[in-house]
This record gives C-alpha cells, structure tokens and sequence, in this order.
C-alpha cells in the first residue's frame, strides 16, 4: 500500500504545481497567502503544498 499512496501523492503533487492556475481559478484566492507572500501568493503556495506533496510521495515510496 506504501507504493501505491507513493504513487498518488507524487500525481497530486506534479498536477498542483503544473496547474497551480487552474486550482486558483477554481478556488479562489487565499487571503493567507496573499498576505504572507505578496502579489501572486495563492499561486506560490499551490505550488509550495504540490511540492510537499511530491516530497512526502517520495518519503512513502522510501519508507515502504
């Protein structure tokens, strides 16, 4: 099972950080993120939460 949650946290992550606009659109805006990181936040932090994501994959794939 580590394998396969490995698996689909990297897929979630590479498609969050690839349409981090998209997820925007959708969504909207993150006044947190707005906040912390300026113009443009939400997009930063998209990609940011898609990176941890594909990071912690990574860690499931090891860890298994």
């Amino acid at each position: 099972m580590h394998i396969l949650y490995g698996i689909i946290a990297i897929i979630t992550g590479l498609a969050a950080v690839a349409n981090s606009v998209t997820l925007q659109r959708w969504i909207g805006r993150i006044g947190p993120a707005e906040q912390y990181f300026g113009p443009g936040g939400t997009l930063t932090a998209w990609k940011l939460l898609g990176l941890a994501a594909i990071i912690g994959g990574f860690w499931e794939l090891v860890k298994g």
